[in-house]
């Protein structure tokens, strides 16, 4: 069932290819547009659906919004292999997995997609879906953060030169390697970095 959903990101491409979905398939079809849906709206560049199997996945329900953590989701899908990166967004109900091999992703796909996982043998909670995707490639943690900033916040990369923050360090009673300069270990100043 779910080896042949990784070519399927809706339920009108699955009558395109010519197959007919059971009941089950197509609501795990639906669920999984649902997702990618919603990755589009949050951010369009993160969502580089591929129709081939990639080590990069998208884990729908797989977000700290839903309430899972990051050690739950290496322990689930370290069991089919090498966990090379998790990035999990603040707010969003998805997360981002990497793994050392395309095989790997392909076996976690096939066997956790749209079903609903044992606990405790296979998660800390009951009833848990992930509806998973495979992605061109996977943000890193830091691009994916800059996005969640509060409005009207700007970043200004590269804002002070290095002797310019060097001296900036020092006027406040600071050395390089943010320890205080006096040995109390108390900041004298009203700012500390």
């Amino acid at each position: 069932m779910a080896s042949r959903n990784h070519l399927i990101k809706s339920v009108k491409d699955a009558t395109t290819y010519g197959s007919k979905l059971t009941k089950t398939e197509r609501k795990i079809a639906k669920k999984q547009a649902k997702k990618l849906n919603i990755l589009q709206r949050h951010n369009a560049e993160l969502a580089n659906i591929s129709s081939e199997p990639t080590p990069h996945l998208l884990v729908g329900n797989g977000g700290l919004m839903c309430g899972i953590e990051r050690n739950h989701l290496a322990d689930l899908f370290g069991r089919f292999g090498t966990v090379k990166e998790i990035v999990m967004l603040p707010k969003r109900s998805y997360s981002f997995l990497t793994f050392e091999k395309t095989m790997e992703a392909r076996a976690a796909f096939n066997i956790l997609h749209g079903r609903a996982l044992e606990c405790p043998s296979e998660f800390p909670r009951s009833g848990v879906k992930f509806y998973l995707s495979y992605l061109q490639n996977v943000p890193s943690e830091s691009r994916g953060s800059q996005k969640l900033l509060p409005p009207g916040l700007t970043v200004i990369e590269n804002f002070l030169s290095e002797q310019e923050e060097k001296e900036l360090i020092e006027t406040l009673g600071w050395k390089a390697d943010n320890s205080p300069i006096n040995d109390t270990g108390l900041c004298q100043n009203i700012f500390c970095l």
